[in-house]
Protein backbone atom coordinates (compact mmCIF):
# COMPACT_ATOMS: atom_id res chain seq x y z
CA UNK A 1 0.00 0.00 0.00
CA UNK A 2 3.05 2.85 1.02
CA UNK A 3 4.41 1.32 -2.31
CA UNK A 4 1.71 1.92 -4.56
CA UNK A 5 0.94 5.13 -3.14
CA UNK A 6 4.76 6.65 -3.67
CA UNK A 7 4.67 5.13 -7.25
CA UNK A 8 1.46 6.64 -7.56
CA UNK A 9 2.48 10.15 -6.15
CA UNK A 10 5.54 10.12 -8.25
CA UNK A 11 4.09 9.33 -11.21
CA UNK A 12 1.70 12.08 -10.61
CA UNK A 13 4.68 14.45 -10.20
CA UNK A 14 6.44 13.28 -13.37
CA UNK A 15 2.89 13.79 -15.73
CA UNK A 16 3.15 17.48 -13.74
CA UNK A 17 6.83 18.01 -15.04
CA UNK A 18 6.43 16.45 -18.42
CA UNK A 19 3.21 18.90 -19.23
CA UNK A 20 4.99 21.75 -17.50
CA UNK A 21 8.20 20.77 -20.12
CA UNK A 22 5.21 20.55 -22.80
CA UNK A 23 4.35 24.12 -22.28
CA UNK A 24 7.80 25.42 -22.06
CA UNK A 25 9.05 24.14 -25.28
CA UNK A 26 5.87 24.89 -27.26
CA UNK A 27 6.86 28.12 -26.07
CA UNK A 28 10.21 28.38 -26.79
CA UNK A 29 9.43 26.68 -30.18
CA UNK A 30 6.73 29.69 -31.25
CA UNK A 31 8.97 32.45 -30.40
CA UNK A 32 12.09 31.27 -32.28
CA UNK A 33 9.74 30.43 -35.44
CA UNK A 34 8.93 34.06 -35.11
CA UNK A 35 12.22 35.38 -35.65
CA UNK A 36 12.84 32.63 -38.39
CA UNK A 37 11.02 30.85 -41.13
CA UNK A 38 13.00 27.60 -40.81
CA UNK A 39 12.31 26.43 -37.74
CA UNK A 40 8.66 26.77 -38.32
CA UNK A 41 8.67 23.29 -39.40
CA UNK A 42 10.20 22.16 -36.69
CA UNK A 43 6.97 22.73 -35.10
CA UNK A 44 5.52 19.68 -36.44
CA UNK A 45 7.51 17.44 -33.87
CA UNK A 46 5.45 19.26 -30.97
CA UNK A 47 3.05 16.78 -31.45
CA UNK A 48 5.32 14.12 -30.69
CA UNK A 49 5.76 15.74 -26.94
CA UNK A 50 1.69 15.92 -26.62
CA UNK A 51 0.61 12.69 -28.56
CA UNK A 52 1.75 9.00 -26.51
CA UNK A 53 1.02 7.33 -29.87
CA UNK A 54 3.57 9.04 -31.38
CA UNK A 55 6.36 8.40 -28.18
CA UNK A 56 4.73 4.95 -28.27
CA UNK A 57 6.18 5.16 -32.25
CA UNK A 58 9.78 6.56 -30.79
CA UNK A 59 10.00 4.56 -28.03
CA UNK A 60 9.59 1.19 -30.55
CA UNK A 61 12.34 2.38 -32.50
CA UNK A 62 14.59 3.33 -29.07
CA UNK A 63 14.13 0.57 -27.37
CA UNK A 64 15.29 -2.23 -28.96
CA UNK A 65 18.55 -0.04 -29.85
CA UNK A 66 21.06 -3.06 -29.15
CA UNK A 67 19.41 -5.51 -31.41
CA UNK A 68 18.80 -2.99 -34.14
CA UNK A 69 22.49 -2.17 -33.59
CA UNK A 70 23.36 -5.84 -33.98
CA UNK A 71 21.21 -5.98 -36.72
CA UNK A 72 22.83 -3.41 -38.12
CA UNK A 73 26.27 -4.55 -38.29
CA UNK A 74 25.04 -7.51 -39.76
CA UNK A 75 23.37 -5.47 -42.76
CA UNK A 76 26.53 -3.98 -43.15
CA UNK A 77 28.64 -6.51 -43.28
CA UNK A 78 26.42 -9.06 -45.53
CA UNK A 79 26.75 -5.97 -47.90
CA UNK A 80 30.60 -5.60 -47.71
CA UNK A 81 30.76 -8.98 -48.43
CA UNK A 82 28.22 -8.58 -51.74
CA UNK A 83 30.79 -5.66 -52.44
CA UNK A 84 33.93 -8.13 -52.51
CA UNK A 85 32.37 -10.57 -53.95
CA UNK A 86 30.64 -7.58 -56.80
CA UNK A 87 34.09 -5.86 -56.73
CA UNK A 88 35.83 -9.44 -57.67
CA UNK A 89 33.97 -11.51 -60.24
CA UNK A 90 31.68 -8.52 -61.82
CA UNK A 91 33.02 -5.00 -61.70
CA UNK A 92 32.54 -4.72 -65.45
CA UNK A 93 28.48 -5.81 -64.77
CA UNK A 94 28.21 -2.04 -63.28
CA UNK A 95 26.01 0.15 -65.82
CA UNK A 96 28.00 3.66 -64.29
CA UNK A 97 31.81 1.72 -64.73
CA UNK A 98 32.03 4.55 -67.44
CA UNK A 99 31.31 7.06 -64.32
CA UNK A 100 33.65 5.85 -61.99
CA UNK A 101 31.20 3.76 -59.93
CA UNK A 102 33.25 0.98 -59.44
CA UNK A 103 36.56 1.52 -60.07
CA UNK A 104 37.87 0.55 -56.90
CA UNK A 105 36.33 -1.11 -53.79
CA UNK A 106 35.66 1.71 -51.84
CA UNK A 107 33.08 2.93 -54.61
CA UNK A 108 32.32 -0.09 -55.32
CA UNK A 109 31.06 -0.60 -51.74
CA UNK A 110 29.80 2.85 -51.57
CA UNK A 111 27.56 1.82 -54.71
CA UNK A 112 26.23 -1.72 -53.96
CA UNK A 113 25.37 0.16 -50.08
CA UNK A 114 23.05 2.86 -51.68
CA UNK A 115 21.38 -0.01 -54.41
CA UNK A 116 21.46 -2.36 -51.23
CA UNK A 117 19.28 -0.27 -48.86
CA UNK A 118 17.24 1.84 -51.33
CA UNK A 119 16.54 -0.96 -53.59
CA UNK A 120 15.50 -3.34 -50.96
CA UNK A 121 18.69 -5.39 -51.73
CA UNK A 122 17.79 -5.75 -55.64
CA UNK A 123 21.19 -5.73 -57.35
CA UNK A 124 19.82 -6.09 -60.34
CA UNK A 125 19.02 -2.78 -61.26
CA UNK A 126 22.44 -1.49 -60.84
CA UNK A 127 24.43 -3.79 -62.42
CA UNK A 128 22.73 -3.89 -65.78
CA UNK A 129 21.26 -6.93 -67.79
CA UNK A 130 22.99 -9.79 -69.32
CA UNK A 131 22.07 -12.09 -72.02
CA UNK A 132 21.73 -15.87 -71.08
CA UNK A 133 24.47 -17.04 -73.47
CA UNK A 134 27.10 -15.19 -71.46
CA UNK A 135 29.24 -17.41 -69.67
CA UNK A 136 29.03 -15.19 -66.33
CA UNK A 137 25.10 -15.05 -66.67
CA UNK A 138 24.24 -18.37 -63.90
CA UNK A 139 26.72 -16.67 -61.15
CA UNK A 140 25.40 -13.35 -61.70
CA UNK A 141 22.16 -14.79 -61.48
CA UNK A 142 23.32 -16.55 -58.46
CA UNK A 143 24.31 -13.22 -56.93
CA UNK A 144 21.57 -11.58 -57.29
CA UNK A 145 19.26 -13.89 -55.81
CA UNK A 146 21.56 -14.25 -52.64
CA UNK A 147 21.62 -11.08 -52.01
CA UNK A 148 17.77 -10.08 -52.22
CA UNK A 149 16.77 -12.63 -50.03
CA UNK A 150 19.75 -11.96 -47.34
CA UNK A 151 19.51 -8.33 -47.59
CA UNK A 152 16.25 -7.91 -48.82
CA UNK A 153 13.78 -10.42 -47.34
CA UNK A 154 15.81 -11.64 -44.19
CA UNK A 155 17.97 -8.65 -42.69
CA UNK A 156 14.95 -5.84 -43.61
CA UNK A 157 12.49 -8.11 -42.38
CA UNK A 158 14.48 -8.38 -38.94
CA UNK A 159 14.65 -4.93 -38.60
CA UNK A 160 10.83 -4.29 -38.75
CA UNK A 161 10.18 -7.58 -36.83
CA UNK A 162 12.26 -5.87 -34.08
CA UNK A 163 10.39 -2.75 -34.11
CA UNK A 164 6.78 -4.25 -34.56
CA UNK A 165 7.53 -6.99 -31.58
CA UNK A 166 8.57 -3.44 -29.68
CA UNK A 167 5.68 -1.74 -30.53
CA UNK A 168 3.41 -4.41 -29.46
CA UNK A 169 4.84 -5.08 -26.43
CA UNK A 170 4.59 -1.20 -25.21
CA UNK A 171 0.76 -1.23 -27.00
CA UNK A 172 0.40 -4.29 -24.20
CA UNK A 173 2.08 -2.45 -21.12
CA UNK A 174 0.50 0.70 -21.95
CA UNK A 175 -3.18 -1.44 -22.09
CA UNK A 176 -2.05 -3.37 -18.48
CA UNK A 177 -1.29 0.14 -16.97
CA UNK A 178 -4.79 1.36 -18.13
CA UNK A 179 -6.64 -1.47 -16.97
CA UNK A 180 -5.08 -1.15 -13.25
CA UNK A 181 -5.37 2.35 -13.34
CA UNK A 182 -9.11 2.05 -14.31
CA UNK A 183 -9.76 -1.14 -12.02
CA UNK A 184 -7.45 -1.12 -9.01
CA UNK A 185 -7.89 1.64 -5.71
CA UNK A 186 -4.68 3.53 -6.05
CA UNK A 187 -4.81 4.24 -2.12
CA UNK A 188 -5.93 0.36 -0.73
CA UNK A 189 -4.62 -1.74 -3.92
CA UNK A 190 -8.52 -3.50 -3.82
CA UNK A 191 -9.57 -4.20 -7.28
CA UNK A 192 -13.16 -3.29 -8.26
CA UNK A 193 -14.78 -7.22 -8.03
CA UNK A 194 -13.31 -6.90 -4.24
CA UNK A 195 -15.38 -3.95 -3.58
CA UNK A 196 -18.77 -5.50 -4.84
Amino acid sequence: SWYRYHARRSSAEHLIATKALRRTATAWILIVAQCSAIPRQVLIFDYVLMSNNAQNVIKAVTQPLAQLTATGALMFMTILMGSMIGFKFFQDNYEAQQQGECIDFLHCFISTSYVGFINSGQLSSKLGNLPPDDPMWAPRLLFDFVFFIIVGVLLFSMVSGIIIDTFSSIREESAQREDTLRNVCFICGMSRSEYA
